[in-house]
């Protein structure tokens, strides 16, 4: 539920309640402003997680060079329809981002690196693939 549907809903009750003077809409400090955004991106994650990515949905041939997105001079090379080749070893993009990144837990790679200057989740996004 959105935070406007919430303050809709309870605005109702106020108003049914004879209250409205007392509801008052707060403003998120940055903790919490970081917060949502951080499960934004869980949310966009769990999404993403539905579907393995696919280079030829996303019209990326094999050979294609990819940039990590925190660092463009870190690259891979698409060597299949799911993996790539990163330091010589063929991976799934996951993995390779998980290195970069110094994380364990499950992750989202196609949010890591672009293409043609554009992050590969947005391209998947963009196709609706």
């Amino acid at each position: 539920m959105s935070a406007e549907d919430a303050y809709s809903i309870l605005e109702a009750i106020a108003k049914i309640n004879g209250h409205s003077d007392r509801l008052k809409r707060a403003k998120l400090t940055k903790t919490e402003k970081l917060e949502e955004e951080i499960a934004n991106e869980i949310e966009t994650e769990t999404q993403e997680k539905a579907e393995n990515f696919s280079f030829s949905k996303c019209n990326i041939a094999e050979g294609e060079i990819l940039q990590y997105i925190n660092n463009p001079n870190i690259t891979c090379v698409v060597v299949s329809d799911r993996k790539v080749k990163y330091n010589n070893k063929e991976m799934y993009l996951t993995g390779v981002a998980k290195i970069l990144l110094g994380k364990r837990i499950g992750i989202c790679g196609p949010r890591y690196f672009t293409y043609k200057g554009e992050r590969l989740d947005e391209i998947r996004h963009r196709l609706n693939v």
